[in-house]
């Protein structure tokens, strides 16, 4: 039986490579993720004023140093005004701690109730959130 060669070595052989390459994949995908930044949004409340006003506590628990909102909705409806900790802008600073998120919605509801609403990043990630009506 010259010059046959036996299958054990070349199944063990595809074995390490498989499994090599496995490794690799892994190693290059948590590298991959650890180096570019991930935006991230964490909404620990929400209230909704009769007066228009939605006043949201949020958090940047993300690896982005700053994560910019562009938009508000409650109830499908489009707020405008979006302000951070008085800053006149959308932008969350990483990790610092909660900030104060106002918007003005143009939407009625009675005091009591709840409303449904999304927090849209620049990136285009969505969060949801669930406001509860104060009276002003």
């Amino acid at each position: 039986m010259r010059g046959q060669i036996s299958l054990e070595p070349v199944i063990l052989l595809a074995a390490t490579v498989a499994i090599a390459v496995a490794v690799g994949w892994y190693i290059y995908t948590t590298w991959a993720s650890l180096v570019r930044p991930v935006p991230n949004l964490a909404i620990l409340s929400a209230t909704y004023y009769q007066n228009g006003t939605l006043v949201l506590t949020a958090l940047n628990p993300g690896t982005a140093p700053v994560v910019q909102i562009s938009s508000i909705a409650l109830e499908g409806e489009r707020c405008s005004h979006v302000d951070v900790n008085g800053t006149g802008g959308g932008a969350l600073p990483m990790a610092r701690g909660a900030v104060v998120v106002r918007a003005q919605c143009p939407v009625r509801a009675p005091p009591g109730t709840t409303l449904r609403g999304q927090v849209e990043l620049s990136v285009g990630t969505t969060y949801p959130f669930t406001a509860e009506v104060a009276s002003s």
